[in-house]
Parts: structure tokens; C-alpha cells; sequence
């Protein structure tokens, strides 16, 4: 069995709550709104060289308790889960940077065009050696991007933080445990505004 990337980029970014948050058409319409307005707003601030890749992007709500964002091609996707349990504005303009970013770096792109070594260990390796400098660079975009709007920072190492800690990864694996916690003190190491 071949596990590219993008398996393990997805595996990474799910994470699972004990509670299913309730489903409700209004709060999703809401979510959406909030969302889309977000998107806007971050578009407006990014580089104009850079508007392009993103322009079109379809942001997409996806119900249930899982709490996950991820970017896959021509979309973002926002579980349910982390809306429910993360409505932190400043922080979820930070998700969606971070997600607009990996687009706006050509990371599906740069993913796709990976060849996989023939022995899984490598594979992995050099998968999740690829993942933590996507991650990296997202953030650190992501970051700068966020400046540029002119929406609070300061804090996001510690919701960063709050995320891992009331979840737990669906993928136990040690390397990438330490690597979030890297993230983390790095956000809040970034010097303010």
C-alpha cells in the first residue's frame, strides 16, 4: 500500500472530539457567512501576484464532530467540529491563512510532483520531512498575511495549543506530535505586531 503526502497531510490535520456538536442549518448558513467574509477579507490582503491562486478557491463547511481544515485542489475545507469548538475570529482567520497559504505556495502542487521512495520507512520519512516544511511555511504566511489585515497574532501559539491539547491526533505518531509542539513555541516566539 503507497501513502502519499497528501494521506498523511489529511491524517494530520484530523483530530477527534468525544462530543458531536449539534448540526443545525442556521448555524451552518451562519458559519458560512462568517466564513466567506473572512475569505474576502484575507483575499483583499494578500499580494497581488499571489491573488490569483486563490481567487476561485471554494471554501466548504463539512459537518460532524471531527475537528480538521485542509486544502485539497480548488477548495478549502472547515470540519464542523473545529467551528463548534474554536470560534476564536482571530484564530480562524489564522486557519484560513494557513490553508489560502499551502495554495498560494503551490504545496498540492509540490506534493503531487513528490515521487515516493520504494521503501515505506522512506516514504514516511521523507513524507513527513515534506509535511513539517509545508506546515512551517504555511504558518509563517500565514502570519505575515494576517499583519497585512491587520488582525491579532499574539495569541495564536496558544490556540494552537488548546487545539492539540483537547484533542487527540487519529495519527499517534511521535515525530509529528514533537513537530506541533515546535509549531507552537514558534507562533508564540513570533515577535508582536
Amino acid at each position: 500500500m503507497q501513502f502519499s503526502l497528501g494521506m498523511l497531510l489529511l491524517a494530520a490535520h484530523v483530530c477527534t472530539l468525544a462530543e458531536e456538536p449539534a448540526a443545525n442549518t442556521e448555524t451552518l448558513t451562519i458559519h458560512q457567512q462568517t466564513l466567506d467574509a473572512m475569505m474576502t477579507t484575507l483575499r483583499d490582503c494578500t499580494a497581488l501576484e499571489l491573488r490569483d491562486r486563490i481567487q476561485a478557491l471554494h471554501l466548504q463547511i463539512e459537518a460532524g464532530k471531527d475537528v480538521f481544515a485542509f486544502s485539497s485542489s480548488g477548495r478549502i475545507v472547515i470540519s464542523q467540529g473545529l467551528l463548534a469548538n474554536f470560534n476564536d475570529k482571530d484564530f480562524l482567520h489564522f486557519v484560513l491563512a494557513h490553508e489560502l497559504s499551502h495554495h498560494m505556495l503551490s504545496h498540492l502542487e509540490r506534493a503531487q510532483r513528490m515521487l515516493p521512495g520504494e521503501i515505506f520507512e522512506e516514504i514516511v520519512r521523507a513524507s513527513l520531512n515534506q509535511y513539517f516544511e509545508f506546515e512551517l511555511e504555511a504558518d509563517l504566511m500565514a502570519i505575515q498575511m494576517l499583519r497585512r489585515c491587520h488582525i491579532e497574532t499574539k495569541r495564536l501559539g496558544e490556540h494552537l495549543e488548546q487545539l492539540i491539547a483537547s484533542t487527540r491526533e487519529s495519527v499517534e505518531i511521535p515525530s509529528l506530535l514533537q513537530f506541533h509542539q515546535h509549531r507552537i513555541s514558534t507562533l508564540k516566539d513570533l515577535p508582536s505586531q
